[in-house]
């Protein structure tokens, strides 16, 4: 209903019963709006995850970030076994990151590094040494960097290319969880749990981390978030489709990850669920299977950041890079190399606009997806 169009004739009526048919009429329509607006997540943080547009003096990545209204960045702070500080290095490039005045979410992992043929891969941390080392490293990064108030405990552990020790791997890392939280936790930093890849094991980490803390009988929670990358599984998917593999947990499965927290978590100290997508994208790389067109790819990331406002208990979007890499990650919304905007750009800041104002309406959702 059209709120400046009034279906009654007030001359038909006395002068009281206008007001009262006015006044339930207003309550009506504004129940409507509420209903096709409402979001879930109204206050989400919209973000990239860019090591190379934010770890560096040059001012482009901000820059950009600022006119998308982007207000949060992921970044890869790698840690390598026996480190317990941040390299000279690892601490410019964060106080470079700080400086763009976005809200920084820091993932401290190891790094997959290319050797001949394959990867060198991290192999986790698997031992009460290796787990001391770590939380050392993480509170030196908080000493250092007080302004960082989010931190990440490794990136895709479900992956065997950042967590290449599969014995025992989910139990290790529920200990290196606890561990984590136990050291931020009470200086107000936010840990997130997870990182997971979507499509890899999903159930077994978070039924392990779950069984974890039952056998261990723990009375306090291993994390504040529960942090995903929820990638399409197919070229130019939509963010809503939903997949028969109970594994995958794409953006269109969010009631199974739901399902999935609550089954893993019932009767542990882990109460809070609260999800947050760290990291997505639709490449436009020509040589990936799953290519996209750009056309393509500005369709699916406006509504992608869309259903993601409205899905409930999402409270975070991060797309993979703001500028292309030159091979297969061609997720950003600016050309490789830093040059022209890509046809994503313009829709997607408007999007994002959109958001901020909460004039999404979420009802073009199917309700199995919110």
């Amino acid at each position: 209903m059209n709120s400046t169009q009034n279906p009654y004739q007030p001359q038909r009526y006395n002068t009281l019963r206008p007001r009262l048919f006015s006044f339930a009429g207003g309550l009506v329509v504004a129940f409507l709006i509420a209903i096709l607006t409402s979001a879930a997540s109204p206050n989400l943080a919209i973000g990239v995850a860019d090591d190379n547009a934010f770890m560096t003096p040059n001012n482009r990545g901000p820059v950009a970030a600022r006119d998308l209204r982007l207000n949060t960045v992921r970044l890869f702070v790698w840690w390598k076994p026996g480190q317990t500080s941040l390299t000279l290095g690892q601490q410019q490039e964060l106080e470079w990151a700080q400086a763009s005045g976005r809200r920084i979410l820091a993932s401290v992992t190891g790094q997959p590094l290319p050797g001949q043929g394959k990867w060198i891969r991290p192999v986790g941390v698997n031992s009460q040494k290796a787990r001391n080392q770590y939380v050392s490293f993480l509170r030196d990064l908080h000493r250092r960097n007080r302004g960082i108030k989010d931190v990440s405990i490794w990136n895709e552990p479900n992956l065997s290319l950042f967590w290449a020790n599969r014995y025992k791997a989910p139990q290790r890392y529920a200990a290196l969880l606890a561990a984590s939280y136990d050291a931020l936790h009470p200086l107000g930093v936010r840990v997130y749990g997870f990182e997971l890849h979507p499509w890899r094991e999903t159930t077994r980490w978070l039924s392990g981390v779950g069984s974890w803390l039952r056998a261990t009988n723990r009375k306090r929670p291993v994390f504040d978030y529960v942090a995903t990358h929820p990638y399409p599984l197919t070229r130019n998917e939509a963010p809503w489709a939903r997949h028969k593999s109970p594994s995958i947990l794409s953006m269109g499965d969010v009631a199974r990850l739901r399902g999935k927290l609550r089954t893993a978590f019932r009767g542990t100290a882990q109460k809070r669920l609260q999800v947050h997508y760290t990291e997505t994208g639709w490449t436009t790389a020509p040589t990936s299977p799953r290519r996209n067109t750009p056309a393509q790819q500005a369709t699916r990331m406006v509504q992608a950041v869309e259903l993601a406002y409205c899905q409930r208990g999402v409270h975070s979007f991060i797309t993979f890079l703001l500028a292309d890499d030159p091979g297969e990650w061609q997720t950003g919304v600016i050309a490789n190399g830093w040059g022209a905007r890509k046809p994503a750009y313009a829709p997607y800041k408007k999007a994002i606009a959109r958001i901020r104002a909460h004039k999404v309406k979420c009802a073009r959702f199917p309700a199995a997806v919110r």
